[in-house]
């Protein structure tokens, strides 16, 4: 779950949709998605909301509920992205890769780790991207 600057609460669901509410909690609008909704949502600070599917879709959605744009993954999502300070967003799949997304939703680049990856990423000051794996191990990329 995620809560944008207009106090707009974002939530996926096992319902296959992606929920914008309003702070009061009536119905903004919703995004059908492939599959269930596992992970939490990033916001940028354009207002486009990026979450990942079990449907191996990761989706960058317009404000309006509008699709922005969709990269498929080579398994389902279950970690929460993280977005850089360059607008580069970062999320893990559990086909073993961590994905670096360009904001027009072409690859930057991917790292392949030696199990999936359902941990989030966390990234530092200096742009070094921090992800686990279920390989037991803590991937430090820069």
């Amino acid at each position: 779950m995620a809560v944008g600057s207009d106090g707009t609460v974002y939530v996926g669901g096992v319902d296959h949709y992606f929920y914008a509410l309003n702070s009061n909690g009536t119905l903004k609008w919703k995004y059908l998605t492939g599959y269930s909704i596992d992970g939490s949502p990033a916001i940028s600070a354009d207002g486009t909301v990026y979450v990942g599917s079990e449907d191996n879709y990761f989706y960058a959605l317009n404000s309006n509920g509008t699709l922005k744009w969709r990269y498929l993954t080579g398994n389902q999502i279950w970690s929460s992205p993280a977005i850089g300070s360059d607008g580069i967003v970062y999320v893990g799949s559990d086909d073993s890769y961590l994905y670096a997304l360009n904001p027009n939703g072409s690859l930057n680049w991917s790292y392949l780790t030696g199990k999936k990856v359902h941990g989030s990423p966390a990234i530092s000051k200096d742009g070094t991207v921090y992800v686990g794996s279920l390989d037991n191990y803590l991937y430090a990329i820069k």
